[in-house]
């Protein structure tokens, strides 16, 4: 199985991530990336507790913060999922993927001021981290997350012109749920060679 097919395909790469667990149970880059695949596939249950194992080993890891913040923010517990998402953003030194996860929480929380103020935040860390480029996938869900569709559609468009990496993850997450029946998000889904039903379990 290669890098790409356990991506695009997160249930592909469940049971890869999980007996490479088996081999290593401390390892905390391979207990988040089986914390991811659970997310991915709508088992938020195993992905909490698989995250709180993280958070058990080491309260510091930011990634742990932020699949407990990804969580919460799915569930609707939008105060539980900033406090951890703030840990997470303060950990990683601001990593674009933590502050956009932070801004969609506010946004979703009905705080339109914090979300928009971590957005030109974004930006400008984006600007700072990837040569002058911002990271465009993480702005349009933060996008989505204001119910901005077509700002959303844009800076997917634009991801797509920087070939923006993340843009692989589009049927794990973020998955953009709202602009699924969108004729740009199916048409990009396309280039992208991507599954169009792809649906969580």
């Amino acid at each position: 199985m290669s890098l790409y097919e356990s991506v695009v395909d997160p249930s592909a790469g469940l049971d890869a991530a999980l007996q490479a667990l088996s081999l290593d149970p401390l390892s905390l880059p391979i207990t988040h990336a089986v914390a991811m695949r659970y997310y991915s596939l709508g088992n938020l249950e195993e992905a909490k507790k698989t995250a709180e194992r993280m958070v058990d080993l080491d309260p510091d890891f930011a990634p742990a913060h932020w699949v407990l913040g990804l969580v919460h923010t799915f569930d609707g517990r939008y105060d539980a999922a900033i406090e951890e998402l703030t840990l997470s953003v303060e950990q990683s030194g601001g990593v674009p993927s933590t502050m956009a996860a932070l801004a969609y929480a506010y946004a979703k929380s009905g705080d339109t001021i914090q979300a928009l103020e971590l957005l030109e935040q974004l930006k400008g860390r984006g600007e700072l981290l990837q040569g002058g480029h911002v990271p465009a996938l993480q702005i349009a869900y933060v996008y989505e997350g204001l119910g901005r569709t077509e700002d959303a559609l844009d800076w997917l468009d634009r991801a797509f012109e920087l070939r923006d990496p993340w843009l692989i993850h589009l049927n794990g997450f973020p998955r953009f749920e709202s602009l699924r029946k969108e004729k740009r998000f199916q048409s990009l889904l396309r280039r992208l060679k991507l599954p169009e039903g792809t649906e969580r379990s």
